[in-house]
């Protein structure tokens, strides 16, 4: 018994003597490894910090570029270098230190695209929305918002003016807040040059357009013989200007096209004007995400009357007027023309009138023109 109880101490104090040390080892290795990873985090703190403290700054001062040398801050430091990345975005490496460990951040900075909206617009004028129209997605005025009834923005909303009457009777699903000022802008000059360096320009005059899928029948006079082309051959890389004309558009597009309608400051010259209807061949709610078309108008997007416009509309595209906006010709006068069903987003300068109401028993009715719904195209966001 005596030599089985010797036996058992010697193994215990062998065992012991093996796994104490390492048991000490790994607390120590547990420790240090607890020290770097706190100091690698702070590095990382401190990278952010700098980048922050950046971005802060050129949001004060656009075109501050300085970048900020060694800067020491919480027990360690941070280095920031700003530049100019890919002509329209803003490159900001952020590195920090801590101990001698070292982290990088790099942000990339691009102006917001205001075809993350659904429905903008700086002057709203006296136009109201009222019961029936839906707009489905993010929503913005600089102006009052004006409504009789329930219309419904299905998206967050803001204004900067408030509402009349306020409180609206409006419904905002996705939430609402006023005093927010959102300023339109008004250079187009990164279009224009897209469609001088691989698109296509047309100098003067205006052009018609009708998409035939991933091909364009297109013609420069309203009576002249057309031409069909691939969209590709037609403008590369997707971008057409008519620098001082307008557009004439109908069709169905397979393909990717940004359309940029200029003008010498006259009203009859800088306008998009909607023929028929305009979609995508390949629908993006069920699927399709190859189709996008932009419309920018130095005036305004205008839906023609004509016979194809007097029963319901489709605008799938985001669209953009600098100094007008969407509207539709003879508002005031066409019968009443259905539904205005836009897919996309509409930012414009002043809004439009696509129709007229009037009030029975308290109801709003649409008396001429377009009942509105708008509904966003998120790919867009």
């Amino acid at each position: 018994m005596g030599k089985y109880s010797i036996l058992i101490v010697f193994t215990l104090a062998v065992m012991l003597g093996v796994i104490l040390p390492n048991v000490h080892s790994l607390g120590h290795r547990a420790v240090e490894n607890y020290i770097e990873y706190a100091m690698r985090t702070q590095s990382h703190h401190l990278a952010v910090s700098g980048a922050n403290a950046a971005a802060t700054q050129i949001f004060l001062d656009p075109g501050w570029r300085s970048g900020f040398g060694k800067t020491k801050a919480s027990g360690g430091s941070f280095e920031v270098n700003v530049s100019v990345y890919d002509t329209m975005k803003i490159r900001i490496q952020s590195i920090g230190e801590f101990e001698n460990l070292r982290d990088t951040v790099t942000v990339l900075l691009q102006p917001s695209s205001f075809a993350h909206y659904a429905y903008y617009s700086k002057v709203e004028g006296a136009i109201t929305w009222i019961t029936g129209d839906t707009v489905w997605g993010p929503f913005h005025t600089q102006d009052v918002m004006r409504t009789a009834g329930t219309p419904v923005i299905r998206g967050p909303a803001t204004t900067l003016k408030g509402t009349n009457p306020s409180p609206s009777a409006a419904k905002f699903e996705g939430g609402y807040l006023d005093g927010v000022s959102i300023d339109l802008p008004l250079d187009l000059s990164y279009t224009e040059n897209g469609a001088a360096s691989g698109g296509r320009v047309f100098a003067t005059g205006d052009v018609w357009l009708n998409f035939l899928g991933d091909q364009v029948e297109w013609k420069t006079s309203a009576a002249g013989p057309p031409t069909i082309v691939p969209i590709s051959t037609f403008a590369p890389n997707g971008v057409i200007l008519a620098k001082e004309g307008s557009f004439h558009l109908k069709g169905v597009l397979d393909g990717r096209v940004t359309l940029c309608a200029l003008g010498d400051g006259s009203l009859n010259q800088g306008n998009i004007y909607i023929e028929d209807d305009i979609e995508y061949a390949h629908d993006p709610r069920t699927g399709g995400t190859g189709n996008i078309l932009g419309l920018i108008a130095d005036n305004d997007v205008i839906i023609e009357e004509n016979p194809a416009n007097i029963s319901n509309v489709v605008i799938q595209a985001s669209i953009f007027c600098r100094t007008g906006g969407l509207t539709a010709e003879n508002y005031a006068t066409r019968p009443v023309s259905g539904i205005l069903d836009l897919l996309g987003g509409i930012i414009q300068y002043k809004r439009g009138a696509v129709g007229t109401f009037s009030s029975s028993g308290g109801i709003p009715v649409i008396k001429t023109g377009f009942r509105k719904n708008y509904l966003y195209d998120d790919r867009f966001y």
